[in-house]
């Protein structure tokens, strides 16, 4: 059975307003009710609704100003003004002004459920096409990740097997990483030369470094023959970085061991200040460029 939506009712005339709330859950709609627009204002605040029912003249505060309201607080939610004066010209500066629909009293129960129905359609329409668009667009960010990636994957293939120094790859492993995640620190350790370089969008905390030292020695494959200790690391940056005292924490990060044939002579750490930062995608190109550089 599908979850049913949550409509709020509107209207200082307490026999009106519970006749259309019978209605309404009757037709199995999650149904709340406020006597006038001040407690309609408070219902909303503390609660998410799809639909609004209101009256247009009310104490307090008018139908308008709940519209305004509510539609401040959720904005897809479909606001319904319900008039007694009988003038299409109310009605129409009512939709004006921000409603979706309106209906005029007195109205019978069909006519009130065919309304409420319709623009509740509508609404399921729209959040299903929203959600369908988000997806696709979030597949195709992938996949035009996915084929930048294989692009930079390519040419490095290309420039790898005319790169003879250690220097010169780091820094194109650097150039590559940057085009392809979206990080806020990476490193490389230089295993031979005991040599740390850094690169970094931003000025860096003093605590990290030591971290940063700490976190590739642990990634050392035990088959390594280098006795690093932290003290034993010279760090060196890709351009002209600060170090501050203070500064965000980091929340993600991931390693990957550069080999040549059984002997491993690098490793690259990637770090963000935020949760979560690194998908699989990122993770596996990472591996496949360490594959790439060996």
């Amino acid at each position: 059975m599908d979850t049913k939506e949550n409509i709020l009712v509107v209207d200082d005339e307490s026999e009106i307003r519970e006749i259309i709330v019978q209605i309404l859950r009757h037709e199995d709609y999650n149904v709340d009710e406020a006597c006038d627009g001040e407690e309609a204002i408070e219902r909303l605040q503390k609660k998410e609704y799809d639909l609004l029912l209101t009256d247009l003249k009310m104490p307090k505060a008018d139908g308008l100003e709940v519209i305004e309201k509510a539609k401040s607080l959720y904005s897809d939610i479909i606001t319904i003004i319900m008039t007694g004066f009988g003038t299409l010209e109310t009605a129409v500066e009512a939709l004006k002004l921000g409603a979706n629909d309106y209906i005029q009293k007195p109205f019978h129960a069909v006519a009130l459920i065919n309304t409420i129905g319709k623009n509740l359609t509508n609404q399921r329409l729209s959040r299903e096409n929203i959600k369908l668009q988000n997806q696709v667009k979030a597949e195709r960010d992938k996949l035009k990740k996915k084929v930048l990636e294989l692009l930079i994957l390519q040419n490095l293939g290309i420039n790898f097997s005319y790169t003879f120094s250690y220097t010169q790859l780091f820094l194109m492993i650097f150039e590559s990483l940057e085009k392809a995640i979206n990080y806020d620190i990476a490193s490389i350790l230089d295993v031979g030369k005991r040599e740390l370089t850094i690169d970094s969008k931003d000025d860096i905390p003093e605590g990290y470094i030591q971290w940063l030292k700490e976190a590739v020695i642990n990634e050392m494959p035990d088959c390594c023959e280098y006795n690093l200790i932290p003290d034993g690391i010279e760090v060196t940056f890709t351009s002209e970085i600060k170090t501050v005292k203070d500064g965000p924490q980091i929340k993600s990060y991931f390693n990957t061991v550069l080999w040549v044939e059984d002997t491993p002579f690098g490793i690259i750490n990637v770090a963000s200040f935020k949760e979560n930062a690194f998908s699989n995608f990122d993770k596996t190109f990472l591996f496949d460029l360490a594959k790439q550089s060996s």
